[in-house]
């Protein structure tokens, strides 16, 4: 599910040169993803769509924003893996080696549906995406 059909994240390129390769970069992902017959919903999805794909055993990818969490605006792929009572878990690979942290703090972090609700949109204008394997 992705909220937009628009080419993602051209807000901070410098050029038109650099925004048509990104527009040419992602209309090839689109159209490879056609091909390997992955269906894509044009549409945002709630956090709620989250919990169910976990409940049915599956798990998802979501596209997060670091802004909450490193202070950098970063789009960034978090898998959302499991519940644990009100709480999602999360396997976040981004860790800062520099301030101690390791592949721990990386491991089952939870999430309360609020918190990825504000994660799971990021950019300008806010977009909403996500990968489900069920």
């Amino acid at each position: 599910m992705i909220s937009t059909d628009a080419t993602l994240f051209t807000e901070d390129l410098p050029s038109a040169q650099e925004q048509r390769l990104r527009d040419f970069i992602q209309d090839g992902f689109r159209e490879e993803a056609a091909r390997a017959g992955i269906a894509a919903e044009l549409r945002a999805f709630r956090v709620a769509e989250v919990r169910d794909v976990l409940a049915a055993g599956g798990s998802v990818i979501v596209l997060v924003d670091t802004l909450l969490v490193t202070g950098e605006r970063c789009p960034h792929w978090t898998l959302v893996h499991g519940l644990a009572g009100d709480h999602f878990l999360a396997h976040d690979p981004w860790t800062e080696w520099e301030q101690g942290e390791s592949w721990v703090d990386a491991y089952d972090v939870p999430l309360t549906a609020d918190a990825l609700d504000r994660l799971a949109w990021t950019g300008d204008p806010p977009v909403r995406a996500m990968l489900t394997f069920t």
